[in-house]
């Protein structure tokens, strides 16, 4: 077999790996925050708030944060509700549990 083929193979899987862009702590909040406020990613608007483990995402008349723990090494939603420029009636939100992110 010849010993160029591993390498050409290797090449390959590396390309195609990049080929979508590197996944990161902020496009898997994007992508996260996209679904929950049902709004295009690239209407959202992210702010860091307190840190890299809390974020404020806005969009489509609705905001949500999110935490990022450690632990899980993922981002989950810690409340939703209306921006301030919304002008829909009701408001929803959800609070979540406190998350222990002793180990950030």
């Amino acid at each position: 077999m010849n010993r160029t083929f591993p390498i050409l193979v290797l090449a390959l899987v590396a390309v195609a790996s990049t080929a979508c862009g590197p996944v990161t702590r902020m496009s898997v909040l994007r992508s996260k925050a996209a679904f929950a406020l049902e709004c295009p990613e690239d209407e959202l608007t992210i702010t860091s708030i307190g840190g890299r483990s809390n974020a404020g995402v806005e969009g489509c008349g609705q905001r949500a944060t999110y935490i990022y723990t450690t632990t899980n090494q993922d981002w989950f939603l810690q409340s939703r509700g209306e921006s301030r420029g919304a002008t829909s009636g009701g408001s929803e939100t959800y609070v979540a549990p406190h998350i222990d992110d002793a180990e950030d």
